[in-house]
């Protein structure tokens, strides 16, 4: 399903809403990420290293040290990868 690119629709339809749960960034190897299964949120490979994005309970049940601890806020509407100014308008 394609997202939407029109900033204008965007805007107007988005509802913010705060995901429940503490989520942190974390750099892991290989054997860590397997360990983890389905559990990332996000996973993003770099030539560097792993970085996952886990719920805070998962990083701690698991060992994973990190430094800060995030919220997660969805803005419920479905943009297109390719609209432009959506970033820049939410956080300005």
């Amino acid at each position: 399903m394609l997202g939407y690119r029109e900033l204008s629709y965007l805007l107007k339809n988005m509802e913010p809403a705060h995901v429940p749960g503490s989520y942190i960034f974390a750099t892991v190897s290989e054997e860590t990420l397997e360990t983890l299964g389905a559990n990332p949120l996000l996973v993003f490979r770099e030539k560097e290293a792993i970085t996952v994005i886990l719920r805070r309970e998962i990083a701690e049940a698991n060992s994973i040290s990190f430094e800060s601890v995030w919220s997660l806020i969805s803005l419920t509407v479905h943009s297109d990868l390719e609209a432009v100014g959506l970033l820049a308008k939410i956080t300005s």
